[in-house]
Order: C-alpha cells, then sequence, then structure tokens
C-alpha cells in the first residue's frame, strides 16, 4: 500500500517576518529617488503664524504649572519668570531667541 500523500503548509511566521522584512519593489515605494519634498503645504503661511504667535501668547501669559526645581533653576536663569502662583512663564522675546538658536538641520 502507498501512504497517503500528506499536505504541506506554506509559509508560517518565519514566511511572513521575511515578507514584512523584504524592501519593497520600485513599483510601490511611496518615495522614490529624485522626487522633491517639501511642497505639502497643509496650512498657510498666515495660518501657520497664527498658530505661532498663539503658542507665544500662551507661553507668556498662561505659562507652566508644576515645573521640577531643577527647571525652574535652568528656565529662570535663562530668563523664565516665576510667578506667584508658582507657574513659569517665558517672555515672548526668549521663545524667540531660543528657536533662532534651535538647530535647523537633523542628521542621523
Amino acid at each position: 500500500m502507498s501512504e497517503p500523500a500528506t499536505r504541506r503548509r506554506a509559509g508560517g511566521r518565519a514566511a511572513r517576518v521575511a515578507l514584512r522584512a523584504a524592501p519593497l519593489g520600485d513599483d510601490i515605494r511611496p518615495i522614490r529617488a529624485g522626487l522633491q519634498g517639501g511642497l505639502y503645504k497643509p496650512l498657510s503661511d498666515f495660518d501657520a503664524q497664527r498658530i505661532h504667535t498663539a503658542a507665544l501668547d500662551a507661553l507668556e501669559e498662561i505659562g507652566l504649572a508644576d515645573a521640577p526645581p531643577s527647571g525652574i533653576a535652568a528656565m529662570t536663569t535663562a530668563g523664565a519668570i516665576l510667578g506667584d502662583d508658582g507657574r513659569l512663564r517665558f517672555p515672548r522675546a526668549l521663545v524667540e531667541d531660543m528657536l533662532a538658536l534651535a538647530a535647523r538641520d537633523i542628521t542621523p
């Protein structure tokens, strides 16, 4: 008598992991060489400026509550103001100066 043919299951966990780890084909990559970035603008320049101004207003008027003592020391040394209510407030000029010092390019 002959043995009945056994079916083997294809795939398995190792195959699924290998499939996910494999690079995408050139035809389905979302980003291709030569594409220019930086063109997507979900906000107009005017709207972005309004958000920036609102953030500066919030930092200057509302500030930050419950900062740790080490943070209070560092931020007041930099120019933040600790109010009688325990909130740290950041003058507009201080925030703008710190933003000017921030790195513009991020490299790995």
